[in-house]
């Protein structure tokens, strides 16, 4: 499910033609609900009672593990 709202902006829907839903379905237990963060497109799915996020990289166009907002901060 692509979850679309009034806050996604309209730069937002013309990548998703460019995404590759196609590996979404091995993420976990239940169908993954994708949606648009601040950063971008981003999946959640639930695999053994925990929640699983990725997150699209656009440059490798592919589905990547989303380690959060501070992943490339140095602290």
């Amino acid at each position: 499910m692509i979850q679309i709202t009034t806050w996604t902006p309209t730069g937002a829907l013309t990548l998703l033609p460019t995404v590759d839903f196609s590996g979404l379905a091995a993420l976990g237990d239940v169908p993954a609900i994708v949606r648009w963060m601040d950063d971008g497109w981003h999946a959640f799915s639930l695999k053994e009672s925990r929640i699983v996020e990725v997150a699209w990289d656009e440059d490798a166009a592919q589905w990547a593990p989303y380690r959060g907002p501070l992943a490339g901060s140095p602290d």
